[in-house]
């Protein structure tokens, strides 16, 4: 086949939609990964443990601020990318790329091996603990961001359904994270604790996750995912009833054409 010829192929190919991959979400999952490295590491460190001292950090001689370039890798890194990957899986619709669950499964199952396999060597080598890092704790302010972000998402117009999806999305990954390290005896804490951690600890930053994800997915390849906006958003018909000037009532806004707001 000539150059040319295959450049027609290949532009007939994306016309009807036919070369949609998954690639540019797990790109997406790189970048954000790399963002959530550089919020993690600043409200971690800087502010936990220079600003508030609520982080204890004691490895050996290593400075505490090297010390949490290797403890943010994992919540703000690989959390984030695998649930980037995770969004983009169950809203990409069916009929134009059935692989995509199957690659998700594939990266959780590593996910999962990642997580938990240097948890229990690291045990089982080092039965004594050498290194210490805690964290004064206070569920109440965890719990609160938690519930006010999935509001958001509620009053941005995602479907309850699709709300649901993400908060049990949340809960799997950072179960994971949290049972690698209960059960193989590195945290010391209870099992109570451990499942509490799981349901609202990293489903703080989940609603912001969904919104970059929708914001991401709208700018590559908006024909191919589902819209997770199903109602209309709350955000949308403030903007209306701000910029409408008077001209119209707040029951002529109300009662418009449904408004589409992407957030």
């Amino acid at each position: 086949m000539s150059l040319l010829a295959l450049k027609e192929s290949q532009r007939k190919k994306k016309e009807n939609g036919s070369s949609k991959n998954f690639c540019p979400m797990h790109l997406h999952a790189i970048k954000i990964g790399f963002f959530g490295f550089l919020l993690y590491y600043f409200v971690d460190y800087v502010m936990w443990y220079e600003v508030a001292g609520l982080r204890s950090i004691d490895m050996s001689g290593i400075h505490p601020a090297l010390a949490e370039i290797w403890i943010s890798l994992t919540p703000g890194v690989i959390h984030p990318a695998i649930v980037i990957m995770g969004l983009d899986a169950m809203f990409h619709k069916k009929g134009n790329n059935n692989q995509g669950k199957g690659i998700f499964m594939f990266w959780f199952f590593v996910f999962m091996v990642v997580q938990a396999t240097p948890a229990f060597y690291s045990a089982q080598r080092w039965p004594e603990p050498t290194n210490s890092i805690s964290r004064d704790m206070n569920r109440g302010p965890m719990i609160f961001l938690a519930t006010a972000g999935f509001a958001v998402l509620a009053l941005a117009g995602i479907r309850g359904k699709d709300i649901l999806k993400c908060f049990l999305l949340g809960v799997a990954v950072e179960g994971v994270f949290e049972m690698s390290l209960f059960l193989s005896g590195i945290r010391q804490t209870t099992f109570t604790a451990t499942i509490i951690d799981s349901l609202i600890e990293f489903n703080c930053g989940i609603p912001i996750i969904v919104l970059l994800h929708q914001r991401l997915a709208a700018k590559e390849d908006n024909a191919v995912y589902d819209d997770l906006f199903g109602k209309e958003s709350v955000f949308a018909y403030i903007k209306a009833i701000w910029h409408s000037e008077g001209e119209e009532s707040i029951t002529d806004i109300i009662q418009m054409k449904p408004i589409r707001c992407s957030p």
